[in-house]
């Protein structure tokens, strides 16, 4: 019996390491999971970016056009 009891604080030990790489790998998950949200929100940002680029290419474009039609009507009234 005593055997049993003086391995005991090894056994113990050990499980305190288990217990301490738990916690350092649900803390390096945890670091990984902020890094990925953080990557995704700033991907869906762009994203937005891009499109709001995309209309407001548009819109010029069309505002362009209507611009010359505008300048060539006038300039048919004034013949």
């Amino acid at each position: 019996m005593e055997v049993v009891k003086e391995g005991m604080p090894i056994v113990q030990e050990f499980s305190n390491y288990g217990l301490i790489g738990l916690a350092y790998l649900s803390l390096f998950a945890l670091v990984i999971i902020v890094l990925w949200g953080g990557w995704k929100r700033e991907q869906r940002y762009m994203d937005e970016q891009r499109e709001m680029r995309k209309v407001l290419t548009e819109n010029t474009n069309i505002l362009t056009e209507l611009t010359i039609y505008i300048k060539e009507i006038n300039g048919r009234n004034k013949k």
